[in-house]
């Protein structure tokens, strides 16, 4: 997987590079590449790479089917894989269409083509484009607002396609992408965010005679630990607590709103504006990772080399504290790796568990276009896509046997040039692919059951724009203090918070958290 994101990162500089007029073809299918500047060329035919084209006739079919995605999702795919997903269309599933896929992730030239002048185009030039990606600066609320995609909800609800494709993700998922009581777009999520877990390596503790309970909390470590001197009778290189900045914030309630601020909800239930030096529970906390650090346990992700991370995601830890996908942590099993370091799966003592919060969903998101002249042809096609695990396995590692094998739970590539998609958080539905290391037979069961752990937070939709200056002054003072108390090195805590304090509300933080405050109200 590490070489497959290094290869990723590899194409999209090869995009780059293509727009400078660089040529490519690939097997029998055409990778269009044109010149960009200011000659007049617009919308599609800016694209760089075109997968499918002739599939309609070497099938006999008529209708040709446009999905508009990013570079990233086709750069790595075997024009043999599209070639056989239309076979599978039209032989298997009886449609009387194909489709052929074209990269529109245009990153911005320098005579400021954007996305967004991309989309523009397509639809202003009446070019053909069935299926459309919302992405940023061509954000879904924004293409919505401007009549780019049709409404989903009818299809959902009167054809037996549409309801399979609506019960094939977690309602929190279609809610994130419901305008006005309208959906008008699908996103390929298993569920709304990560997790953030406290866990106690089993093996570990069991070799200690720890007294680990289910449920300990993170102010806890300290008695069970003072029983024992870990280096001494590990005789290892052994993290004691290995902690990330997010997941203490959340331990405290928080939700990131950039520059310092943060989200929490008050007693009522409703969201309250806050910053952390004004917060109790903030230092509480900091004081407690003192304590932690003058005993030598304390590591912080955030401000540590890969060696460290590298230690950790071998097993040598005794309490991790940290966000993870909900595919890593499966019952008392956890998934860790890190960039040199192999997948390894640990069996561990669960403590406090916190879940995110699923934001606005603003890219990524794909919709059937108001222009189209085969609406109910895309609209199936996307709910083939999400329903068939045939067809998003096909798609995602490619064909079974030429570009991947399917052992112990794993899937493993085999060398070739191309293969599948290899995310899968682009174009298909991560819910009902192969299940991988630790994710159950019934993955679309498990995710939907970990999504009603999620709820919507409305601080990801607050206006930021009339205060940036101002933030970036409050955020340059948080971040002189913010290290050293997350590590546990003031040696006075309420001493550095109330400097801290002085300081934040000297340059108006009061006034920002007075404006949020008010935002928040509306939203909720």
């Amino acid at each position: 997987m590490i070489m497959r994101k290094i290869r990723l990162i590899i194409c999209v500089l090869v995009v780059i590079v293509c727009f400078s007029g660089c040529g490519k073809v690939a097997k029998s299918n055409t990778w269009q590449t044109t010149m960009h500047g200011i000659d007049g060329v617009r919308g599609l035919e800016r694209s760089i790479m075109h997968l499918g084209a002739g599939d309609a006739d070497k099938f006999g079919i008529s209708k040709s089917l446009i999905f508009v995605c990013g570079d990233v999702a086709i750069a790595n795919l075997d024009p043999d894989v599209v070639t056989k997903f239309n076979e599978l269309l039209v032989s298997k599933y009886g449609c009387d269409f194909v489709v052929e896929f074209i990269s529109g992730d245009i990153i911005a030239d320098k005579y400021g083509y954007t996305y967004y002048d991309f989309v523009s185009d397509i639809k202003v030039l009446g070019q053909q484009a069935d299926i459309l990606m919302a992405m940023t600066p061509a954000k879904y609320s924004t293409l919505i607002k401007e009549g780019y995609f049709i409404g989903l909800k009818e299809y959902m609800e009167e054809t037996e396609l549409g309801q399979k494709m609506y019960s094939s993700y977690p309602e929190v998922i279609w809610e994130m992408l419901k305008k006005d009581g309208e959906i008008f777009g699908y996103a390929p999520f298993c569920t709304a965010t990560n997790r953030y877990a406290l866990v106690c390596n089993k093996g570990l503790a069991k070799e200690l005679d720890l007294n680990v309970q289910e449920g300990f909390s993170f102010y806890e470590i300290g008695d069970i630990l003072s029983e024992v001197n870990v280096q001494e009778q590990l005789n290892a290189d052994v993290i004691e607590i290995f902690a990330s900045k997010d997941a203490l914030f959340r331990m405290l309630g928080y939700c990131d709103m950039g520059y310092g601020i943060y989200g929490k909800k008050d007693f009522d239930g409703s969201w309250k504006a806050l910053y952390p030096a004004a917060d109790e529970e903030f230092m509480t906390m900091c004081k407690k990772l003192q304590e932690y650090n003058k005993k030598g346990w304390l590591k912080i992700s955030d401000y540590i080399g890969l060696g460290i991370q590298e230690i950790v995601a071998e097993g040598n830890f005794i309490f991790w504290f940290n966000n993870i996908k909900d595919a890593n942590m499966v019952g008392n099993k956890i998934k860790l790796s890190a960039y040199y370091a192999v997948d390894r799966i640990y069996e561990v003592i669960r403590g406090d568990i916190w879940y995110g919060y699923y934001p606005t969903r603003e890219s990524l998101v794909y919709g059937v276009t108001t222009w189209s002249k085969y609406q109910k042809e895309a609209l199936d096609l996307i709910a083939l896509i999400q329903t068939e695990e045939e067809l998003s396995n096909l798609l995602l590692y490619g064909i079974e046997g030429e570009h991947y094998v399917y052992q112990d739970g794993k899937v493993i590539e085999l060398p070739n040039e191309y293969h599948g998609m290899g995310d899968k958080f682009m174009i298909i539905n991560p819910n009902i692919t192969l299940s991988e290391f630790l994710e159950p037979d019934d993955k679309l069961g498990y995710y939907k059951e970990l999504a009603k752990n999620y709820e919507y937070n409305p601080a990801y939709s607050m206006d930021r724009t009339p205060y940036l200056e101002q933030l970036k002054v409050l955020l340059t003072i948080y971040e002189e203090y913010e290290t050293g108390l997350l590590t546990g090195t003031y040696e006075d805590v309420e001493a550095a918070i109330a400097e801290l304090d002085k300081r934040l509300k000297e340059a108006g933080i009061e006034q920002i958290i007075d404006a949020y405050n008010k935002q928040l109200q509306v939203l909720q």
